[in-house]
């Protein structure tokens, strides 16, 4: 009788040792798709990343470029209206001569 006791404990530790044997079987491929799952979107991140800060040094650049841009309309208006007014005063002229911005 003690054999046949010990035989079904033997069978159902068994039965349980397979059961979590497949659970964790289980478990493992769960956490090789999510680890697989987390490199894709970390190497996304990681290009997004790099398309901002490409994005980024890009409009810095434009922005410098306009900032020049308008700089420079300004100088050659400043330029533009001292002569103007070099021509009025050779001329006899009084009075400023304004040159507005460009539409």
């Amino acid at each position: 009788e003690l054999t046949n006791e010990l035989d079904t404990l033997n069978k159902t530790l068994k039965e349980q040792i397979d059961e979590l044997s497949e659970k964790n079987e289980t478990i493992q491929i769960e956490l090789d798709e999510k680890t697989r799952l987390y490199k894709q979107v970390q190497d996304r991140l990681d290009k997004c990343q790099e398309e901002c800060y490409q994005i980024r040094e890009s409009l810095e650049g434009a922005h410098e470029n306009i900032t020049e841009v308008d700089l420079g309309a300004v100088q050659g208006r400043t330029a533009i209206q001292l002569e103007a007014q070099a021509l009025n005063r050779a001329n006899g002229q009084a009075g400023i001569v304004l040159v507005g911005a460009p539409l």
